[in-house]
């Protein structure tokens, strides 16, 4: 067959509307929906692609190594609690121990103080003990002395000589026999 040759002639275009039939006219609706396909499609995919992988071994391992790692920081979360709480805990005891060791500070200072004092003053009653012994060995020496020594006898003039008169051996009726033994006559020397 032989090659037909089709000519058309140009149409001067004007206006579009005039030169387009409303066949050929695609509404702004229509382009839209005709853009939209391939995003839509496009979406699908990506979606697709994402659930396969959400569902795959690794992310299934990833998402357990992570939930093991959150239980692992609750763990120990709680232990920094506790340790914390045992430490404020010590801290306070420490507080009441360093009052405590004040306190018998500031005792023992006191004690030291009245011990001192005690043993100032036993020192004291000591030196005092010692002067009233060699006092008293003194008024010993002087009592010895004394009893050394002759006296005079003391004889009452006012005591009557309470004998029985039927005495064997009377005594001589001298002042110092009559005075004798009476706790109520007055001495006088002879």
């Amino acid at each position: 067959m032989a090659p037909t040759l089709y000519h058309y002639w140009p149409v001067p275009i004007t206006d579009e509307s005039e030169s387009m039939s409303s066949s050929q006219k695609l509404s702004w609706l229509e382009w839209l929906g005709i853009l939209w396909i391939p995003v839509v499609m496009g979406l699908s995919v990506a979606l697709i692609i994402f659930v396969v992988k959400t569902n795959s071994k690794a992310c299934r391992d990833g998402l357990l190594v992570e939930q093991e790692c959150h239980n692992v920081t609750s763990l120990l979360e709680r232990q920094l609690t506790q340790t914390r709480q045992a430490l404020q805990g010590t801290m306070d005891q420490a507080t009441t121990c360093n009052k405590t060791v004040v306190t018998l500070s500031a005792s023992l200072v006191k004690e030291k103080a009245w011990g001192q004092e005690q043993l100032t003053r036993g020192e004291k009653l000591q030196g005092e003990i010692e002067t009233l012994k060699q006092q008293l060995q003194a008024a010993l020496e002087e009592v010895k002395q004394l009893r050394s020594e002759p006296r005079p006898l003391t004889i009452p003039l006012s005591c009557p000589f309470v004998l029985p008169q039927d005495h064997p051996n009377p005594p001589p009726k001298t002042q110092a026999s009559l005075c004798l033994g009476n706790p109520h006559c007055s001495g006088h020397k002879v």
